[in-house]
């Protein structure tokens, strides 16, 4: 993470607002978590296939993936995302010293960014899901 990705949100404390907000909300830990992901896997072939019996299209990667996170690792993940997704526009900022954007606004934007996520979290998962890979390897997504 370059110098001033880091400068312009402080991603920790984003990252422990957004679960913080995310514990307050009912079933935070819940313990069906466990006995999804076997279930998840069934409806992802079982929708693939579908998909591929309408369409008539596969993908070119292989069978499709899916993943089975608790809120903190989704707020994680879509921590990770938008800092790639920013990092161009960091790294331009970066280029103009005067720019420098200051540490109480680095919190402020991890306040506002985490406070977010944290809501976000507590709402149906999978519908706001903002996956920007580092790479396109298959196994990554």
């Amino acid at each position: 993470m370059s110098r001033t990705t880091a400068a312009v949100v402080d991603w920790d404390l984003a990252e422990r607002v957004a679960i913080r907000v995310a514990d307050r909300a009912p079933f935070g830990a819940s313990h069906h978590l466990d006995g999804l992901t076997a279930e998840f896997d069934d409806h992802t072939a079982r929708a693939e296939d579908l998909v591929h019996a309408t369409t008539g299209l596969r993908a070119l990667s292989g069978d499709a993936r899916a993943r089975v996170v608790g809120r903190a690792d989704w707020i994680r993940a879509n921590l990770a995302s938008l800092q790639r997704l920013l990092r161009p526009l960091f790294d331009r900022m970066a280029d103009d010293p005067d720019d420098e954007p200051s540490a109480m606004s680095a919190r402020l934007g991890a306040l506002e960014l985490g406070a977010m996520l944290g809501w976000m979290s507590t709402r149906v998962l999978g519908q706001y899901d903002l996956l920007v890979l580092e790479d396109e390897a298959a196994e990554d997504q």
